[in-house]
């Protein structure tokens, strides 16, 4: 179940920060828009950072109980 909520969420963002790529791109560089828009893609790339180390810590925690038994 963990695994299949991480897998949603992962995906989700990953589809979200193209959008936000794709609506940067249409606005102007320097326009509050595209700075608003560059502070929510940083918190998407960040919660996708923190999803990737969640993901190593539950193969590194797979890996210690396989290796025990």
């Amino acid at each position: 179940m963990r695994s299949t909520i991480i897998a949603a969420r992962k995906s989700f963002l990953k589809m979200r920060s193209k959008e936000l790529t794709q609506l940067r791109d249409a606005a102007e560089p320097t326009s509050f828009p595209n700075m608003a828009l560059g502070r929510v893609q940083q918190r998407v790339r960040d919660e996708l950072r923190w999803i990737r180390q969640i993901e190593a810590n539950i193969e590194t925690a797979k890996g210690g109980s396989n290796a025990s038994n």
